[in-house]
């Protein structure tokens, strides 16, 4: 989807995750649909740079490969 450099993941309370080019400060990607509650929690994998971990008041931790069409690969309940 977007090449791994700069990026900047926001949580909102709209239960979205929003991946931000950090040098433009423009929107990349959002991923939707996936938390039912705002995200609150957010790390970069530093072994495998493209997988973005996500927690939420929904007591789910999500993990996505932001490089693919369809990202959400885990969940953790």
């Amino acid at each position: 989807m977007h090449k791994q450099t700069n990026v900047l993941a926001v949580g909102n309370s709209k239960n979205e995750i929003v991946l931000m080019d950090a040098e433009r400060f423009a929107p990349i990607q959002v991923l939707k649909d996936q938390h039912q509650g705002r995200v609150s929690s957010l790390a970069w994998n530093p072994a495998f740079t493209s997988v973005l971990s996500s927690g939420s008041i929904d007591s789910q931790i999500l993990n996505n490969d932001v490089r693919m069409p369809q990202s959400l690969f885990s969940v953790f309940r």
